[in-house]
């Protein structure tokens, strides 16, 4: 049985090498099962409960009011309201839908199976959330898109999801929903087609059980109703598009030149400016494209997997003890180097990554370390990384990390 969930766990039936063939990333998938295919999420003391997840969530909650009130331009304005977390239960209890964002920031087990999702899918680590959305029975979402690649698994209740793949846009860089009033500049720019203002026709209808698991792709339409009290999860991947690949190291090499570094002045100023203004930047664009041209395949794939890579201190003398006894027991890593002693307090979250670094004994790189640790954040992960540096366990590697296990 795998540590936490895994892409094959919720695929099957298909094997990972039909999902990739046959469904990824433009096609719609559903998969059937039991929830206790899914024992991890069976042990998570947040999601068995809407009490227990609301304690344990701090920030305020989007709230979806009924469908019945969405009939007026009051309703609809109140639509996606932000309340306190106690507030949002009352009116979940009226018939409200609650949205909980970015349940990985604070339900540990959840971020382990987000940061296992991108590695099966071949992501760099932090490109995944996981959202929870609780609703009563008739209530659910209106028809809309997302821009991201989602995984949805129902834990509770059944839900109905009406779907629809996307002729007005393909890949779209922000989501739309029939009632929204405005469209973002960049969806605009991408459209084929105006967007409607109801769900398009060529519906496919799923419903979901304890268990089911739904794949749907970027730009899908769907909504949902809940035949009962309902949860479910969802694994949102935000992955860069080549657009956004490509921009981020033009903008690098561009910086790197003095004339692209010079202010943009003269744009709204006199006429003799604005002509000055005009000139410059033709200048500059009639030597973009052989700034592009330098631009490499191997160089842009190589900085999107650069990480730094690190090795255990040789010269230093490490330990990992406990002191204290119950509840007041603590890890403690002792650390002697050139003739100097320091202790540094091992939260638990740590104690993973902590243990596995101490057993290494070849260089790693940061994403070794994150599946060792993959309860962290990634930027919580740089950041103990740092640590360890600064008191001597690790130091960082010139030379490339070995892939094989220390």
């Amino acid at each position: 049985m795998d540590d936490t969930i895994s892409l094959a766990r919720l695929i099957k039936p298909l094997s990972v090498k039909q999902f990739m063939t046959e469904v990824w990333p433009h096609r719609i998938h559903v998969s059937h099962g039991a929830m206790d295919r899914f024992p991890e999420l069976l042990r998570i003391p947040e999601l068995q409960n809407l009490e227990a997840l609301v304690r344990a969530y701090p920030e305020r909650i989007p709230v979806w009011f009924p469908k019945d009130s969405m009939r007026d331009e009051q309703g609809r304005t109140s639509y996606g309201t932000y309340f306190d977390p106690r507030d949002a239960l009352n009116l979940y209890g009226v018939g409200a839908t609650l949205f909980f964002q970015k349940l990985d920031t604070y339900v540990p087990q959840i971020r382990a199976m987000a940061r296992r999702l991108e590695e099966d899918l071949g992501f760099p680590p932090g490109k995944t959330f996981c959202s929870g959305f609780a609703s009563r029975r008739s209530a659910g979402a209106l028809p809309h898109f997302d821009p991201e690649l989602n995984f949805a698994v129902q834990l509770r209740g059944s839900k109905r999801w009406r779907l629809a793949l996307n002729e007005h846009v393909s890949w779209p860089p922000a989501g739309y929903g029939v009632i929204d009033k405005t469209v973002p500049e960049t969806l605009r720019a991408a459209l084929k087609q105006d967007l409607p203002k109801e769900m398009p026709e060529n519906v496919q209808t799923v419903e979901l059980r304890p268990g089911s698991v739904l794949f749907f792709p970027p730009g899908a339409w769907h909504a949902t109703e809940s035949g009962e009290e309902s949860f479910h999860i969802v694994f949102g991947i935000w992955p860069h598009s080549w657009a956004d690949l490509v921009l981020r190291h033009l903008r690098t090499r561009l910086m790197a030149q003095e004339a692209w570094r010079e202010p943009a002045a003269g744009m709204l100023g006199p006429r003799s400016q604005r002509k000055q203004a005009s000139q410059h930047l033709a200048g500059l664009l009639r030597e973009l494209p052989e700034v592009l041209g330098s631009l490499q395949v191997e160089e842009l794939l190589g900085g999107e997997a650069a990480q730094r890579s690190y090795q255990r201190k040789a010269t230093a003398r490490i330990q990992l003890k406990q002191r204290g006894k119950g509840a007041e027991r603590e890890w403690l890593l002792s650390v002697q180097h050139k003739g100097e002693r320091s202790e540094v307090s091992v939260v638990p979250e740590l104690l993973p990554l902590v243990r596995w670094v101490l057993a290494r004994r070849q260089p790693f790189v940061e994403g070794e370390a994150l599946s060792a640790a993959r309860v962290l954040p990634p930027q919580d992960l740089r950041e103990a990384l740092d640590i360890l540096v600064e008191t001597h366990v690790l130091e960082l590697s010139d030379g490339p990390a070995s892939r094989a296990r220390g």
